[in-house]
């Protein structure tokens, strides 16, 4: 998107969806990333670069359903918010504007496409204390499952690896209403 509202998938990402199709390969593409041709807010926080953020995400979500058919499709909404300034939340915004970017990507999508998935989280590490603040801001309402990228330096649960920090997540989820809440590693 170059210009506000004028979308087109590049020829390369095409063949990136396209190449796993006939595979039954799953599509969980991330919804992500700053456009300063549209506006200059990264990651978009107020309600006029959210609403660019969520019409890109409606137009997203429509081409690809046109490339994977009847395949089912789910999108994460950004990638490491909770990560550091420089890489995917320059503006270090806090756990509450993203449960906010949560709420206005769920509304808009499942308004156009109630069908597709839509993961939340997408954290750099597990991240307890940051998932619990965009749950209590209202973010757990907003999407059909929590993703995580429960990266360690540690080389297993014995040495306080990811395992132990899952454990804690669930119970965080549940102990704030969400008991069922599925979770998924979409990196690591």
């Amino acid at each position: 998107e170059k210009v506000p509202g004028e979308y087109q998938m590049t020829d390369a990402y095409i063949r990136h969806v396209t190449a796993k199709t006939p595979k039954n390969i799953g599509h969980l593409e991330i919804l992500a990333f700053e456009n300063y041709a549209v506006h200059p807010e990264s990651p978009p926080v107020s309600d006029e670069a959210l609403d660019l953020f969520t019409d890109y995400g409606v137009q997203f979500v429509s081409d690809l359903k046109e490339i994977v058919g009847d395949n089912e499709l789910e999108v994460e909404v950004w990638n490491e918010y909770n990560g550091k300034a420089e890489y995917f939340n320059k503006s270090n915004q806090p756990p509450e504007s993203y449960a906010k970017m949560l709420k206005a990507t769920y509304s808009k999508l499942k308004q156009h496409h109630p069908d597709v998935k839509i993961w939340g989280g997408g954290t750099i590490r597990v991240a307890n204390a940051w998932l619990e603040r965009v749950i209590k801001a209202g973010g757990g309402d907003y999407v059909d499952g929590i993703s995580i990228h429960p990266y360690t330096n540690k080389s297993s649960p014995e040495r306080g690896g990811a395992i132990p920090q899952i454990i804690a997540l669930k119970e965080m989820l549940a102990e704030n209403g969400y008991p069922d809440m599925p979770l998924r590693a979409t990196e690591w």
